[in-house]
């Protein structure tokens, strides 16, 4: 502070101050100044002193923020964090991932040099799968290091559900015939999987499957409900009414008559024919070609 010239008589001194500022940022680091005195013109004796001044270092990091969200499956979104120099001193830092399902990627992945006080952005993509089931759960986590000091982000990626919105059925054969097996098929708009519950109407209590076999006891009308369950929803109802028809069903016993004969001779072959149907069979015996024999 006191630059001079000075003029010291014989035995003379004079007390000289340095001021060293320190900028903010500079932790760890070192400033070494001299001090020189020398007579005018560079002749004579020369004295020098020196000043080491050494800047305290507090290391610090950070990394965020945090984020969840729900996608639909087969989506893909991207996070992105902040990685932040805490410390009074530029330094490096590296950054590592991991993740809980595995659908995690680390776009960014360092080492990062930063000053004092700066950031840089890391990015992490989350991709979930096409045949993912609804409200599974990715949890990635990012951890940023400087020597024993970290920091934690963490993503939490949910599988979006979709509730039912609409649901049908169909069945076949028909019509539908007293004691003959239907095949009943639903169908439903939303997230797999899906649970299937049937109530015929018919006093048989409850079915459960997709698709599922049922056959009426009795003839007449009937009110089938379905009903269908997903994750994200507890139950989705469908009725329609059907009819179930008593029909007559013919059973023959040979179905093949085949004999041989001697000329100008007979011989009986017997045809027993049943109805095992739920209704009165009505026949009537067609023999084809005709013959006169």
């Amino acid at each position: 502070q006191e630059p001079g010239p000075h003029t010291l008589a014989a035995s003379q001194s004079i007390t000289l101050h340095v001021v060293v500022t320190v900028p903010l940022g500079t932790g760890g680091l070192v400033d070494v100044s001299r001090l020189t005195a020398k007579t005018l013109g560079g002749f004579g004796p020369s004295a020098t002193v020196t000043d080491t001044t050494t800047v305290s270092y507090s290391p610090g990091v950070a990394l965020g923020p945090d984020f969840a969200q729900t996608v639909p499956a087969g989506s893909a979104v991207i996070y992105t964090h902040y990685l932040t120099n805490t410390g009074n001193g530029p330094d490096i830092f590296s950054v590592a991932m991991t993740s809980s399902q595995g659908w995690g990627a680390l776009l960014d992945s360092g080492p990062f040099t930063l000053a004092s006080g700066d950031s840089t952005p890391v990015r992490v993509q989350v991709t979930v799968p096409t045949d993912t089931l609804p409200l599974q759960v990715d949890v990635t986590t990012l951890t940023a290091t400087l020597g024993a000091l970290t920091a934690v982000a963490r993503d939490t990626t949910t599988v979006a559900c979709e509730p039912i919105i609409g649901a049908n059925f169909t069945y076949a054969p028909i019509p539908l015939v007293v004691d003959r097996s239907a095949t009943f098929t639903g169908t439903a708009i939303g997230s797999l999987p899906h649970t299937y519950t049937w109530d015929f109407g018919d006093g048989t209590g409850v079915q459960t499957g997709n698709p599922t076999a049922h056959a009426f006891s009795t003839s007449g009308g009937f009110t089938v409900t379905m009903m269908v369950a997903n994750p994200c929803t507890a139950q989705y109802s469908m009725t329609r009414q059907v009819t179930v028809y008593a029909l007559p069903d013919l059973t023959l016993d040979t179905m093949v008559l085949n004999v041989t004969v001697p000329l100008e001779s007979s011989m009986m072959r017997t045809l027993n024919l049943g109805n095992v149907g739920s209704a009165d069979l009505v026949w009537s015996l067609l023999v084809t070609p005709t013959v006169t024999w």
